[in-house]
């Protein structure tokens, strides 16, 4: 992210920014005549200035999933109980999150006992049918004696 003319960063001006509405029309946007107010852009250097702040990678703007607005990356409520609210539901966003997460793990872990299993399963039939097909393996005493009898009979 880059710097803005007076050496500040995007992050810096909009790290706190309320929560706004966002709109498919730039003209009809709360965010984007915000941005265009505060660092005096045009509209469309505005736009590009909100799609670099709402990228996940830069975290400047975040989108309230719950209230459908966009809020800059460290605001909280003003009011006590409002700021416990708030708190609150990010708490509880961080546990869907934390629970989806480690469904997929558990998900991703039981796949992989079950190919160890069917691994394992597949081996031990193999091996099974390798000894069912193999000669039986007579010891070198047994071996010596029936090459001894042939030659002798020969």
């Amino acid at each position: 992210m880059g710097y803005l003319a007076d050496g500040s960063t995007l992050r810096a001006n909009f790290r706190l920014m309320e929560p706004t509405k966002h709109d498919v029309d730039p003209a009809k946007s709360e965010v984007i005549n915000n941005i265009r107010r505060e660092l005096d852009y045009g509209q469309d250097d505005a736009i590009r200035a909100f799609n670099s702040m709402r990228n996940v990678k830069s975290g400047v703007m975040v989108f309230d999933k719950v209230h459908r607005l966009w809020r800059g990356c460290d605001w909280v409520p003003t009011g006590e109980e409002a700021r416990k609210d708030f708190m609150l539901g990010q708490l509880a966003q961080l546990r869907r999150d934390m629970n989806r997460e480690l469904a997929a793990i558990r998900k991703e872990l039981n796949d992989l006992r079950k190919s160890r299993a069917k691994r394992k399963k597949a081996t031990e039939a193999q091996s099974e049918s390798d000894d069912a097909e193999a000669p039986q393996n007579y010891s070198m005493t047994t071996h010596d004696q029936i090459a001894a009898a042939w030659l002798k009979k020969s």
